[in-house]
């Protein structure tokens, strides 16, 4: 594949492997532009996955929002069938969590703010995406997110009885409902987004389980273990939003992902016209970084010292996220590629 040129594109080189095919970078020749592709494995083209693949690409093209992966086409040529996405640099909130375990409080926050911002974007087009997890979630070079891979999205109405039944997503990260096969609405990907802010506040998650039956059995009766168990001095909002988030009960949740948002700007005064915070997801030096990234938060000062006056507020001496690695240059990641190391029952 590599060196081919196909339709108006010429493949560069291999991103990698998702769960229905391989992902490639590629130039389009006519726009001249890089592009991700991602090309169905033809050693998956059952009806079923075929219908999949469409999916995804039909749930993208209705989505039209700067925190979500842009498709461009879906085309066959000869046994093939691609789908040409936006391509995005950067890495997956996976390999950042993997790498600096917990984040600055701040960070989580912004975080968590521009995920929910997609999701009430796609939540009322009718798409609710099913496999929300840090895989899925693309940090860019540039500092914002792009929630990829709409693989598993379950389109409202008659889309959804596609499904066949079958669950479908990662269970450390699937709501009771999910796991239980039962019909799911945008509170299961809120549950997603809980068990994501859990892990971003603590680096790790409110569930362990050797194996994905054990996985699935915690998501359904038992509770997360209190943030404290893993970190020491967050603000008493954190386990509250966290717990309503993870309620068992979906009518116990956020109802909406403009309501999570409300509560987090209400709790840690964020508004949206000012979350300018750019993440730096590259090699550079810490105190540089740090100092960048406060005079693009002009407000975060003022929020310290009322914190401080509150006796609450970050508990991160530096409160930035700054690879401490190998430099992003020259490196990229596909929108719809998820990183799909790790525990079975977590992160398969």
């Amino acid at each position: 594949m590599i060196g081919r040129t196909i339709a108006q594109y010429r493949i560069v080189e291999p991103l990698g492997r998702g769960a229905m095919g391989i992902v490639y970078k590629a130039i389009d020749e006519t726009l001249d532009r890089e592009v991700a592709i991602k090309v169905l494995n033809p050693a998956l083209a059952d009806a079923q996955t075929i219908t999949r693949f469409r999916a995804e690409a039909t749930a993208l093209a209705r989505l039209n929002h700067p925190a979500i992966a842009t498709v461009y086409e879906l085309f066959r040529h000869d046994a093939d069938l691609l789908m040409v996405m936006e391509f995005v640099r950067g890495e997956t909130l996976e390999q950042l969590c993997n790498r600096l375990g917990a984040l600055p409080l701040d960070d989580a926050e912004y975080l968590i703010d521009q995920v929910l911002a997609a999701l009430e974007h796609a939540h009322r087009a009718g798409i609710v995406h099913c496999d929300i997890k840090p895989a899925n979630i693309m940090v860019t070079v540039g500092g914002g997110i792009k929630v990829m891979d709409f693989g598993t999205a379950g389109v409202r109405e008659a889309e959804q009885a596609a499904a066949g039944g079958h669950v479908m997503g990662t269970p450390a990260y699937m709501a009771p409902e999910q796991v239980l096969g039962h019909r799911l609405d945008g509170r299961a990907d809120l549950y997603a987004v809980g068990v994501v802010f859990y892990r971003l506040l603590t680096g790790a998650l409110p569930f362990e389980a050797d194996t994905t039956v054990a996985m699935v059995q915690k998501q359904i009766a038992d509770a997360p273990a209190p943030l404290r168990v893993y970190r020491e001095g967050l603000p008493a909002w954190c386990e509250e939003t966290v717990r309503r988030a993870l309620a068992k009960a979906s009518a116990e949740r956020f109802q909406t992902a403009e309501e999570f948002r409300h509560a987090l700007h209400t709790r840690t005064g964020i508004v949206i016209a000012e979350a300018t915070m750019a993440l730096t997801v590259a090699s550079a030096e810490p105190d540089a970084v740090a100092d960048a990234h406060e005079r693009r938060r002009p407000g975060r000062a003022a929020r310290r010292e009322r914190d401080a006056a509150a006796g609450t507020g970050d508990v991160s001496p530096t409160g930035t996220i700054a690879a401490s690695g190998a430099s992003l240059d020259g490196t990229a990641a596909c929108a719809t590629f998820a990183d799909r190391e790790g525990c079975a029952a977590c992160e398969s």
